[in-house]
């Protein structure tokens, strides 16, 4: 994973989009509020989440 300027890992752009496109999906299964912004965004807080070990 690449590195952000403090140091921590960070996901790919394509991790992102993969991930952004299944949580898009649930979303719309289940009408739950949001949009493409959102989507990346939780998609990148997870993947941070997820290297972090949290």
């Amino acid at each position: 994973m690449p590195r952000e300027a403090d140091g921590t890992a960070s996901p790919s752009d394509e991790a992102i989009r993969l991930r952004a496109y299944f949580i898009s999906e649930r979303r719309r299964r289940f009408a739950l509020p949001g949009d493409a912004e959102s989507d990346w965004l939780e998609a990148r807080r997870q993947l941070l989440s997820e290297a972090d070990g949290g």
